[in-house]
């Protein structure tokens, strides 16, 4: 087992500080440092020891229908009555277990859920066909431009935003090529349905979902960190 062993200087300056009881800190913390809440319950938010927490949608909760972005509603649970709820700073995403409806009619996919985090009934979409990406694109530009257009109350509780490439489900990034007891490889772009008037896309491949991944970390850098007042970027740690 490998040891590591701390210098004289180090454990001198150790022993003194405990003896005297003085301990020597850089200065105050860094703002908003701390421990932060993700996926926890009010209880654990609202303990003592921690910062923060997160504001999370998914983006079906959102976008309502193509290129309609809805940010708030009545019932308290939109992205802007959750940031008004938040007592202290928050990170935000938008999963994509849930995905807006009419891609289905837009976009290849497969009734078959290709990871735990697809929760739309349809099943999974093709996340590599251009139509994805294109409308994922104009997602992310419509979230940064609302976040950078927030009230300075509401912006002022932000300290990130969370990356999701949102492709299978939330996280997931290669089809499975050998799903189920059928052994469907889902690699392959002949195993999808395409929607009537639809081109089919490609197969995947690494590059393929490579072009994809640049593409979307391309978008939330563009519209977040660009103005007068960026928004910090979370990148996942996925890329390859």
């Amino acid at each position: 087992m490998l040891k590591r062993r701390m210098s004289p200087l180090l454990l001198s300056f150790v022993a003194i500080s405990l003896l005297f009881g003085t301990v020597v800190f850089a200065g105050p913390p860094p703002a908003n440092s701390g421990i932060y809440g993700v996926w926890y319950q009010d209880a654990e938010l609202n303990d003592p020891d921690v910062t923060g927490g997160q504001v999370v949608l998914a983006w079906a909760d959102i976008e309502t229908s193509q290129g309609n972005y809805s940010w708030s509603n009545s019932s308290l649970t939109g992205f802007d009555n959750l940031l008004d709820q938040a007592s202290g700073p928050v990170t935000i995403q938008v999963n994509g277990g849930d995905k807006p409806d009419y891609l289905f009619n837009k976009v290849p996919y497969t009734p078959d859920k290709l990871d735990s985090t697809v929760h739309d009934s349809q099943g999974t979409l093709m996340y590599w066909h251009n139509h994805f990406s294109d409308n994922y694109v104009n997602f992310i530009n419509a979230f940064g431009a609302h976040v950078q257009g927030l009230s300075s109350a509401r912006k002022s509780k932000i300290i990130g935003v969370r990356l999701n490439f949102n492709a299978i489900g939330t996280e997931k990034l290669v089809p499975d090529p050998d799903f189920g007891p059928n052994h469907i490889n889902y690699q392959d772009n002949s195993n999808w349905t395409v929607p009537s008037g639809v081109t089919n896309g490609p197969d995947w491949t690494l590059t393929v979902q490579q072009n994809y991944q640049k593409k979307v970390l391309d978008a939330f850098i563009s519209a977040f960190t660009g103005g007068t007042n960026p928004v910090m970027v979370f990148v996942r740690n996925n890329l390859d």
